[in-house]
């Protein structure tokens, strides 16, 4: 069920279609998403992968029920199912980590 803050206006479904993208929203407060950091630091970045067998950021999603739960929030869900339809798999997830006094988030 879509909140009615995940609905989407009829002018941001059309401008993902046109440009292949939607937002900047905000996925939950603050004091929520300070709850998964301990999950990124401790656990996730700079780790050995369980299915790689290497350091890596890619597939968390897939070893870790707190990035699971992260990729698979409602806030992204609903608003996925309304520009893609209901159903939706997640093939890959990419972790882009900025740690704090680092002047920039690394793409490549």
């Amino acid at each position: 069920m879509t909140s009615a803050n995940d609905r989407l206006s009829d002018d941001e479904i059309q401008f993902f279609h046109e440009n292949g993208f939607a937002g900047p929203f905000q996925l939950c407060s603050p004091e929520e998403m300070a709850g998964y950091r301990p999950e990124f630091y401790n656990n996730v970045l700079g780790q050995v992968s369980p299915l790689y067998g290497f350091e890596t950021v890619r597939d968390w999603h897939l070893c870790s029920p707190t990035i699971h739960k992260l990729v698979t929030h409602p806030a992204i869900a609903n608003r996925l199912t309304q520009l893609l339809g209901p159903d939706i798999l997640i093939w890959r997830s990419d972790l882009f980590p900025k740690p704090p006094g680092a002047p920039e988030t690394v793409w490549h």
